[in-house]
């Protein structure tokens, strides 16, 4: 389980990736056990309709991949496509400044 969408300030290392247009720095470690274990993965994601209340839980599933970067991007990319369908949703915009790049 990873939870992507939180700032890395104590991961051991990270990659640089694209998120929203910006440099983000991100730890590849779930990624890279995903690939060692060569199995399949989901990314799951959770939200709530701002007007009615009502939550919901998304999950996507995929075949095993061949490296941590394959994962990487199609977890940035689910999470791109569900701020930018619901930006006011987003509940760390207030910690955009940790996931930026600092190099």
């Amino acid at each position: 389980l990873v939870l992507l969408d939180v700032p890395q300030d104590d991961a051991r290392s990270t990659e640089r990736y694209q998120l929203l247009g910006e440099s983000v720095d991100l730890s590849p470690a779930m990624p890279e056990m995903a690939v060692q274990k060569n199995g399949p993965y989901c990314i799951y994601l959770t939200g709530i309709d701002l007007d009615s209340g009502h939550r919901s839980l998304t999950i996507y599933s995929f075949p095993p991949a061949t490296s941590a970067d394959e994962i990487m991007q199609q977890m940035l990319t689910k999470l791109e496509q569900t701020i930018s369908t619901a930006p006011a949703a987003w509940h760390l915009w207030g910690q955009w400044p940790r996931f930026q790049s600092k190099n």
